[in-house]
């Protein structure tokens, strides 16, 4: 017998509909520090943008990232968009 099929069952928990929503800010940040990060990108969203390997953004000189804290890597959106305009000048003038 499953432990977790029993006590879904018992709590009348089972199904999609009933999952718990948490008004917790992500990451446990506070308002104030999500909004600190609405100009900037996780190497994850900047691959994405760019269609590489989280690597790739890793070994860029060219771009440096924010530090918030000793893990904690974010990218400016400026900068970001900066390189993307640089490039795009020299696509078109070749």
């Amino acid at each position: 017998m499953n432990y977790m099929n029993n006590s879904t069952k018992q709590n009348g928990t089972e199904g999609p509909d009933n999952t718990s929503q948490t008004n917790q800010p992500q990451a446990g940040l506070s308002t104030v520090g999500q909004q600190i990060l609405v100009g900037l990108l996780t190497r994850q969203q900047l691959a994405q943008r760019w269609h590489c390997c989280v690597h790739t953004i890793a070994r860029r000189k060219d771009l440096q990232p924010v530090r918030l804290g000793r893990r904690l890597l974010r990218y400016r959106l400026a900068d970001v968009e900066a390189i993307e305009g640089a490039a795009k000048r020299t696509v078109e003038g070749a």
